[in-house]
């Protein structure tokens, strides 16, 4: 596994520390929000949310029948990059929900060796059939383009069937994603003490206490949304690399030409078949060399694991709100 925490420079935000993550539902904060994205890697180590103590005497008695425990803040939260509801509140912008970006845990693949169509080929001329006696010629086809002289002088030639590939060919794995993300913008503005429309909120604010070292929502305070924090919390952890060879998706081809004169010179004719088939280049085109390429299949990799997850993780902001 691929794990890393990512900086980005788009939030200016106060550092995370470390507290359990809890599993709350997202009652009433779905709504639409900014796209942020990571930048440059960086590595963050025991950090913590710095959200603004508020006033621990705010009357919220016209809305809650107990004030916030020890541990808790009060708190207006928007699931958006918003502007406060007065100069009343201090606002700290964070996110949440990280997503691994398209290509941010990508892997890679090169392919080492590949396949062969070497092996003995028979190579035929002398009357229609391209069977005349003795005249059939073993050949070996190899890796790499030949040129044969049977010497016929005789228009016909066949090449037999080509060999199948073989060969193991095999794939190396490398990381290309950058272990990029993306995560949607939140506020939470935290009331002084004059802020006497707490209780008289209405949306996009929620109404909410707050806590970097609590899980557990405080009744009355008992709808729990999502976690939040700020850009060197996201932690994103991309799965291990591998790369498959498939099987080759065709057999083996060549090409093949065959020529008047020895060593393949003069006059040319093909392409010649490679299955068999006699053919008569006829006009008088005597045959008495030939050269053949052998084409192997490509050997290709494909990546067979490239995904990945992102996740708040350290110090993360639990918020537990009224509910609706």
């Amino acid at each position: 596994m691929r794990h890393r925490l990512v900086f980005a420079a788009l939030l200016v935000g106060p550092a995370l520390a470390a507290a359990a993550a809890c599993g709350l539902d997202e009652n009433g904060l779905l709504g639409p929000d900014a796209s942020l994205e990571s930048g440059t890697d960086v590595v963050i180590i025991d950090v913590s949310v710095d959200v603004p103590q508020g006033c621990q005497t705010l009357d919220v008695s016209a809305c809650a029948d107990a004030a916030a425990p020890s541990g808790w803040s009060y708190a207006a939260v928007v699931l958006a990059d918003a502007e406060c509801p007065s100069v009343a509140y201090e606002k700290t912008p964070l996110l949440f929900g990280p997503q691994v970006a398209p290509g941010g845990c990508a892997c890679g693949c090169t392919v080492d060796g590949g396949y062969s169509c070497a092996g003995t080929l028979m190579a035929g001329s002398k009357n229609p059939n391209c069977n005349g006696a003795g005249t059939p010629a073993p050949f070996d086809a190899g890796d790499d383009g030949n040129c044969f002289d049977p010497g016929w002088n005789d228009p016909h030639i066949s090449i037999t069937s080509l060999p199948t590939p073989s060969g193991s060919p095999t794939c190396n794995a490398s990381e290309t994603g950058d272990g990029g993300w993306t995560a949607s913008a939140a506020t939470t503005c935290t009331p002084a003490c004059d802020a006497s429309d707490f209780c008289a909120l209405a949306a996009p604010y929620h109404r909410c206490v707050v806590s970097t070292t609590s899980t557990t929502c405080p009744a009355p305070f008992t709808a729990g949304q999502a976690l939040l924090g700020t850009a060197a919390n996201v932690s994103v952890v991309c799965n291990a690399c591998g790369c498959q060879v498939p099987a080759p998706t065709s057999g083996c081809d060549a090409s093949v030409y065959a020529f008047t004169g020895d060593q393949c010179s003069g006059g040319e004719a093909g392409p010649i078949p490679t299955n068999g088939t006699c053919v008569d280049t006829g006009g008088g085109h005597n045959i008495n060399s030939f050269f053949y390429t052998p084409l192997p299949p490509p050997a290709t990799c494909t990546p067979s694991d490239a995904g990945g997850s992102a996740s708040l993780q350290g110090g993360v902001l639990t918020v537990c709100c009224l509910p609706p």
